[in-house]
């Protein structure tokens, strides 16, 4: 009973509390923030326990700006301390509001344009032990219609989603993710969520005997062929499991550079590629050296 009487008590008495407020633009159509305003404001309150638990409670309160437009040039508007209390939005009285920080924003305004960008994932992906993201990362689709102000809009070359990290992946990924909205009232972006698509695989290497061994250089003297020892390799490859499974050994290409006439030392290297476009490495071949001669036909 005490404690109830004393909670009634303290209710009925006047407090001070500072909240944070989030802020709203609403602009006429055709016009943009030309720079960034803040987007919560602190406000601080003086009113009953009632009042204040209420409003804490409800979290009704947002301050809501309205400029009046004009369109066509850019033109800057100032809010004063007694505007922004004006223009907030709450359950209590007026009277009852205190200060608000900052204690003036000023607003630059101008004309609207639009441009496509490309649309870039902001991700940080962390597999299971034994599995590898194959390939880059992915946003369908992979462009974005902004809006904004015309002097902004022409110095963005591509806009991000929010960035989101994922741990102990070992499947593909595809999932929404959100546009971000890094310029409030400045830039919005047309597209509020995208699908982020990586592949994921679990990493194997496989081993491709008998690939041929070829001279990728020209040979002027038809009367000689190039003899190499031996005319085959071994090559060890590693990439995603799936992929492995599906790479035939004639993509795989081993070669060797031997000019006629130039190149006399008798022993040579061989390069070895993949798949142009595909994410395999050679982990490596055998032998590591080829022995090669000149024979007369």
């Amino acid at each position: 009973m005490a404690t109830a009487l004393w909670g009634v008590v303290s209710l009925n008495g006047t407090y001070s509390w500072t909240l944070g407020v989030p802020v709203r633009v609403e602009l006429a159509r055709g016009e943009s923030l030309v720079e960034p305003i803040p987007e919560v404001l602190d406000l601080t309150v003086r009113t009953d326990g009632w009042s204040l638990m209420s409003l804490l409670v409800a979290r009704r309160v947002e301050c809501v700006l309205r400029p009046p437009g004009h369109g066509g040039a850019e033109r800057s508007y100032l809010l004063t301390r007694n505007e922004l209390l004006r223009n907030i939005q709450t359950t209590v009285g007026r009277e009852q509001l205190v200060s608000i920080a900052p204690d003036s924003i000023l607003m630059r305004l101008g004309p609207v344009e639009t441009r496509r960008v490309p649309l870039r994932a902001e991700a940080t992906i962390e597999t299971k032990p034994g599995f590898q993201v194959i390939g880059p990362l992915r946003v369908i689709p992979d462009s974005v219609l902004l809006s904004g102000s015309s002097r902004v809009l022409p110095m963005i070359d591509a806009w991000e989603t929010e960035h989101v990290r994922l741990t102990d992946v070992y499947q593909p990924i595809n999932r929404r993710v959100t546009v971000s909205d890094s310029m409030p009232g400045v830039v919005r972006p047309a597209l509020r969520t995208v699908r982020l698509v990586a592949d994921v695989q679990e990493i194997a290497e496989r081993s491709f005997p008998d690939i041929p061994v070829l001279n990728r250089s020209t040979i002027r003297d038809t009367s000689v062929r190039l003899v190499l020892q031996p005319p085959r390799i071994t090559v060890m490859v590693r990439g995603g499991a799936r992929d492995l499974s599906r790479l035939s050994p004639t993509e795989i290409r081993a070669y060797v550079e031997i000019l006629e006439g130039v190149d006399t030392i008798g022993v040579a290297q061989p390069r070895v590629t993949t798949p142009h476009g595909s994410h395999f490495s050679v982990v490596a071949y055998s032998p590591k050296q080829v022995r090669y001669l000149w024979r007369r036909q």
